[in-house]
């Protein structure tokens, strides 16, 4: 019986090996390779101010104080049944229920997404 060597054939371990680059978002379009040694952390103090962030994704938004109402988006709604606190960021629809606790889960229900596209998508990654 032939062994595989004498056929040309190497026993040694002929793997691929895995050379990936990973990159993070500096803008909407570059990317920047990170080293393999750098880490990413969420960082809720990073997530955009939840003022700006609802007068810019919201219609029919009316700010009140600390507290705004807006049509709601997760269904069709004529009169502003929509309330978010604008120093926390939590929401609550008084028509469908939809409520959450920050932007991020705002952003998560309303784009449908897994909270790492949110937390890249929000720019809240702390790199170190």
């Amino acid at each position: 019986m032939r062994s595989n060597s004498s056929k040309g054939l190497s026993t040694a371990n002929t793997q691929p090996s895995h050379n990936h680059t990973h990159y993070h978002a500096t803008s909407k379009r570059s990317l920047t390779p990170l080293s393999n040694k750098t880490r990413r952390q969420f960082d809720p103090n990073m997530l955009p101010n939840p003022r700006e962030y609802y007068a810019r994704v919201l219609k029919k938004f009316h700010p009140r104080g600390k507290q705004a109402t807006a049509l709601c988006p997760f269904h069709s709604d004529r009169n502003p049944s929509f309330s978010v606190n604008l120093i926390h960021g939590m929401f609550f629809c008084f028509s469908c229920g939809a409520s959450g606790g920050n932007v991020l889960k705002f952003h998560m229900r309303l784009r449908g997404i897994v909270s790492a596209k949110a937390i890249t998508e929000l720019g809240a990654w702390n790199y170190e």
